[in-house]
């Protein structure tokens, strides 16, 4: 199976990046690693089973028109796409990106509790992106009041600051297939079992 993984940005990602393609090779995939979201423009688009967000793209980083295009083009035609933490994110002139990921971060109205210990609950057991994972506790931040789609299927929540919140969840778009999570801030995350283990779980699910 072919990954190509869009990092960089303002966040962690040269910790989470590296442990990304760590445990992504370890698992037996290919995996191919750009900044450049002129890639999303190339032939070689079609090589790739699935594209993983592991990036910021807001502001001066946010896709151009033909870069939006082609990722849409890209999922709606079949392909998988796991968009990690603020890999989610809203740009401000692309407010049709959520109907892609089902919701995420909201800039101006999203808060996030600073990184620290919370519990994970495996909402949807029988969600195949949760195979063989149960409730579990991860060091991460945590995003509150993020703007998601009723239509997602939710298969991981938390509850932080006395409600529960969307964690990660699946959705279709026209061909392809989505999942989002608000979980990978930064490396402690992306070094839990259970974490890696249901991005492992995602792709599968994505390519299936």
């Amino acid at each position: 199976m072919k990954i190509l993984i869009l990092s960089g940005g303002m966040h962690p990602f040269h910790q989470t990046t590296p442990i990304l393609i760590h445990f992504l090779i370890e698992n037996g995939f290919e995996v191919n690693l750009t900044e450049d979201p002129n890639y999303l423009l190339t032939y070689d688009m079609t090589k790739y089973d699935a594209l993983i967000f592991n990036t910021r793209r807001v502001e001066e980083l946010t896709l151009s028109n033909e870069q939006q295009k082609a990722l849409i083009n890209y999922v709606g035609n079949g392909k998988g796409f796991l968009a990690i933490h603020v890999g989610a994110g809203l740009p401000d002139s692309w407010p049709e990106y959520h109907n892609l990921t089902g919701g995420g971060w909201v800039y101006g109205t999203s808060a996030a509790h600073p990184p620290s210990k919370h519990k994970v609950a495996v909402s949807d057991k029988s969600h195949p992106c949760a195979k063989d994972l149960k409730d579990f506790e991860i060091d991460d931040e945590i995003y509150m009041k993020v703007g998601w789609r009723p239509d997602n299927n939710i298969f991981l929540s938390t509850n932080c600051e006395g409600e529960t919140h969307p964690t990660a969840w699946s959705r279709s778009y026209k061909k392809g297939k989505v999942v989002t999570t608000n979980l990978g801030h930064y490396g402690p995350a992306f070094k839990s079992p259970e974490f890696q283990k249901m991005i492992i779980n995602s792709l599968h699910w994505l390519t299936s």
